[in-house]
């Protein structure tokens, strides 16, 4: 599905079929309402649950009762040279499936998780798009992209245990 505030444009998905959504933090900046675009469903208003800026993930919530949606893998592995698929908005186009590999987690200086990084190719207006292992699972949150020498330009995701454990801490509330 497509995200967008007045300032920016990306992807989300759901994870409850009660209108659940996971998208960037970056992607929902300081909006409180948003339009969310479904393939079938049409454009329905968002409300931001909660942003999580220090690993770039955010949850909406739309008025939803039999949302398709997307599994979350429960503790997944990351082998090198994985095959995955995501599904995006990149630049001007909306709902394409691509394909990529795995390639190896990295620590960023500003985050205290290590992420992942991946051989694909990620634009933007990807941020957002779930990253799904042969299983049909979702392992990560595609956020930024970076250069990595000697591979090039290469994607960077969140994995899907900091989703869980941001999952977890709004349940507490």
């Amino acid at each position: 599905m497509e995200i967008s505030t007045a300032s920016s444009k990306g992807t989300g998905f759901a994870i409850s079929p009660d209108g659940l959504i996971v998208t960037n933090a970056h992607v929902v900046g300081q909006a409180r309402t948003l339009s969310v675009v479904f393939p079938d469903e049409g454009v329905m208003e968002a409300e931001l649950i909660e942003s999580y800026p220090d690993v770039d993930l955010a949850l909406l919530q739309v008025q939803a009762e039999q949302l398709p949606y997307l599994p979350l893998a429960d503790d997944p592995t990351f082998p090198s040279n994985e095959h995955i698929h995501f599904i995006g908005n990149p630049l001007a186009f909306t709902g394409i499936a691509n394909e990529g590999t795995l390639l190896e987690f990295i620590q960023l200086d500003e985050w205290q998780e290590p992420v992942m990084m991946l051989k694909a190719p990620v634009y933007r207006g990807n941020s957002g798009s779930p990253v799904i292992n042969q299983q049909g699972e979702v392992i990560g949150v595609i956020f930024a992209t970076m250069k990595y020498e000697p591979i090039g330009r290469v994607g960077l995701f969140v994995p899907v245990q900091q989703l869980h454990h941001i999952l977890e801490q709004a349940n507490k509330k």
